[in-house]
């Protein structure tokens, strides 16, 4: 299966899959370009994953849509792991301001005050000094938006177990993986290639490994698709109650639908 795709729903990816390696032995799944969120889903399920040089995944933290206004009708998708971020972001910038104003106070020898004194007053500041920021984040969205998460990790993980538990060493290193999927990257446009996906999985090969030909036929193919990958393409996968709003995007190349690329004479497709 020649997979280019900037994403979709989770459930139809996992749907295919599914689908396929019921139906057949062996199922390679070929990326030559984008094999994106969902993509990178039913990618994960392959015998083998044969990826072209320029062959890249993505991550699977689900995208959700804001809300509509006459301003905005088409809100751009949003990464569910926003406000859990956001949140950590306080945490931590909380954690290192305590710390930092409990060793300033400590080091000036012009102040003495006992140290539970001082650490009381700085657990009363600091926290009326987040407060304004804490206050905006919703914890019923938190909650909502973890439920969406968990959607792109359950079905990586399921899908890992069921078809490529022979090429994971542990269920530790399947946690991690999966883990690092949903909650590890930066944005969710991040480039996952041969040289991170290859630190996890066992069957994966790049098209240079099975032959010069097929390298060269694959990295046609793979520039393609690139000429598509144009700014504007919306690249993930929403909850299963938003794809009638997720962005479709045109997949024809030079008058050649993507699917049937024609590289011989005659009409022969290859």
């Amino acid at each position: 299966m020649v997979l280019n795709s900037p994403g979709g729903s989770a459930d139809d990816a996992y749907r295919i899959i599914r689908t396929l390696r019921k139906g057949f032995k062996i199922v390679n799944i070929v990326v030559p370009f984008w094999a994106k969120s969902a993509a990178t889903l039913l990618a994960l399920g392959g015998s083998t994953i044969i990826m072209d040089e320029f062959g890249e995944f993505g991550p699977l933290d689900t995208q959700l849509r804001g809300d509509k206004d006459e301003e905005f009708p088409d809100p751009e998708p949003k990464s569910a792991l926003i406000d859990e971020y956001t949140l950590k972001t306080i945490e931590n910038r909380a954690s290192r301001l305590y710390m930092s104003m409990m060793k300033e106070v400590i080091d000036n020898k012009e102040v003495r005050i006992k140290k539970t004194s001082l650490s009381e007053h700085l657990l009363s500041y600091i926290p009326a000094f987040y407060r304004p920021l804490l206050e905006k984040i919703d914890p019923y969205e938190i909650g909502s938006k973890a439920r969406a998460l968990e959607v792109g990790a359950k079905y990586a993980e399921r899908i890992l177990v069921e078809f490529n538990s022979d090429n994971i060493d542990s269920k530790k290193d399947l946690d991690r993986f999966v883990d690092y999927l949903v909650h590890g990257c930066p944005d969710h446009g991040y480039i996952i290639d041969y040289s991170l996906i290859s630190q996890f999985l066992k069957n994966i090969k790049e098209a240079k490994d099975i032959g010069k030909e097929y390298c060269e036929t694959l990295t046609e193919i793979s520039s393609r698709f690139f000429k598509v990958a144009v700014e504007g393409n919306y690249v993930g996968f929403c909850p299963a109650e938003d794809e009638e709003t997720n962005s479709k995007p045109n997949l024809e190349i030079d008058g050649v639908n993507s699917a049937n690329i024609n590289r011989g004479g005659g009409g022969n497709e290859k």
